[in-house]
């Protein structure tokens, strides 16, 4: 019997390495969560990689690639990651002999990984690039990765093309769902980020089940969503993740991600933005089976997803992407820092613009809005990304210097842009200050191309919509 009480010297190597009988909890949503289950029968599962050592799935695939790496003593690691992998890397390399671990990251990366990565000693180096990436620019994180680890006494293990990724969900998580459900799983869901989870997981199981639906989850493009891609950024992935797949892909908005994920968190079970991401495509997933009367082929079985990590390194992206409607009011804010508190109100009550009054302003869809400047106060990587038909480019930290140089006679109404609203909120307040005409479009780009507003897109991006049926 397992007391999983861990010692000796080697006490810490033999807690953190994987192996198929320490299992991964699974466990089943309640009805709350879970409408199918009452009509069909059909139960939902989460299997709780958060729960691991390190909490998050790419711990699985990190050990495995240091194990099949061959000699790695003295060597420093160089890997293209923004999160969990190199994450997990940074704290299990030291096992291996590995010297250090640099991350090649994105600097879309939320604060609270930086922070993470800090923590685990890892150290980071920032490489622009947008939102959809290319994967033949010499410039980007694979690409840089690549380089920088064939130099000598270093090395780049590729999480992106080392089969030891989908290798280690073959040997963990395949084996642990069928001994915990055996037969009687009907479909596996993942969201498709290396596409490791997803592949190595379903190649196991396939042999078990041959009639098992395998299911994937993208994010649509211009909403991040940590660990995930885009199907256009999918083509930096080497592995052949279409070939397992049975159903059509699925895509899944932010906010929705988010959204899925507090639902889950306000269950008691503590997991990421990335784990309400697969939950949301599982529930597409099931009312287009349903719709397509396709449904009674899981009745009586298990849907199991994936969920990736814990929500702890995103806490403060939660109230940015959703907003404070969704959260409890602090009683007696004011007791905390009067200044701050003073700054963050004016801020917040800016005048605000929707993207519908936005959208009404133009003539057409590409010509400019009537006596309005659009300002968009995001990065310029950002703004060439994709940006509103008419928008010029300001970065905020530039703004000072505009609102200086603007004739205060300027009957010009100024809207200002940015990904959710924040950053041009803090824009609008600036020029408020100097008793500018100016408005915040609340929701940012998010919200315009939620509405499939049109949008001056970098050529790259452009990219067929999946339509969530």
């Amino acid at each position: 019997m397992n007391n999983e009480y861990y010692s000796g010297p080697e006490a810490v190597t033999h807690y953190l390495r994987p192996d198929p009988d320490k299992y991964i909890p699974l466990v089943e949503l309640p009805e709350s969560l879970n409408p199918y289950l009452k009509k069909y029968n059909i139960h939902i599962d989460a299997k709780l990689m958060n729960t691991l050592p390190l909490g998050n799935v790419k711990s699985l695939p990190a050990w495995q690639m240091l194990q099949d790496g061959g000699e790695l003593s003295g060597l420093s690691l160089v890997e293209a990651s923004s999160g969990n992998t190199v994450f997990s890397l940074g704290l299990l390399a030291q096992y291996f002999g590995v010297k250090s671990v640099r991350a090649i990251a994105s600097p879309e990366v939320s604060d609270g990984k930086l922070d993470l990565l800090q923590l685990a000693g890892v150290n980071v180096k920032l490489v622009e690039g947008p939102i959809c990436p290319n994967p033949d620019d010499p410039e980007g994180a694979i690409a840089t990765a690549y380089q920088e680890g064939s130099k000598p006494g270093f090395v780049n293990l590729g999480q992106y093309d080392n089969d030891s990724n989908p290798a280690a969900h073959e040997k963990i998580t395949g084996p642990q769902l069928f001994s915990q459900l055996g037969k009687d799983i009907g479909m596996f869901c993942a969201g498709l980020g290396t596409t490791g989870t997803l592949l190595g997981t379903s190649r196991y199981l396939h042999k078990k089940i041959p009639n098992l639906k395998v299911a994937g989850v993208v994010r649509m493009p211009n909403n991040p969503v940590p660990g995930v891609r885009t199907t256009r950024g999918l083509n930096e992935v080497a592995f052949p993740w279409s070939k397992v797949l049975t159903e059509p892909l699925m895509e899944i908005d932010e906010k929705e991600a988010y959204k899925t994920s507090l639902s889950l968190i306000r269950t008691g079970l503590l997991v990421g933005p990335s784990s309400g991401f697969v939950f949301a495509g599982v529930m597409r997933h099931l009312k287009r089976l349903e719709k397509n009367n396709e449904i009674e082929s899981l009745r009586g079985k298990h849907v199991v997803f994936v969920c990736p990590d814990t929500p702890f390194p995103y806490v403060a992206e939660y109230k940015k992407v959703l907003g404070s409607a969704h959260f409890p009011v602090i009683e007696n804010s004011q007791l905390r820092d009067k200044a701050a508190i003073s700054e963050q109100t004016s801020i917040t009550l800016v005048p605000e613009l929707d993207v519908k009054a936005v959208r009404g302003l133009y003539d057409s869809d590409t010509s400019t809005a009537k006596d309005t400047v659009l300002i968009d106060v995001r990065e310029p990587n950002e703004f060439a990304d994709h940006h509103l038909p008419g928008s010029i480019n300001i970065p905020l930290s530039e703004l000072p210097s505009w609102i200086k140089t603007r004739n205060d006679h300027d009957p010009s109404r100024v809207i200002f842009i940015c990904r959710s609203g924040n950053r041009s909120a803090k824009a609008t307040y600036l020029a408020k200050q100097m008793d500018i005409n100016a408005y915040n479009m609340k929701g940012g780009t998010v919200e315009w191309s939620a509405q499939n507003y049109p949008r001056i897109k970098d050529p790259y991006c452009v990219t067929e919509i999946i339509p969530s049926q």
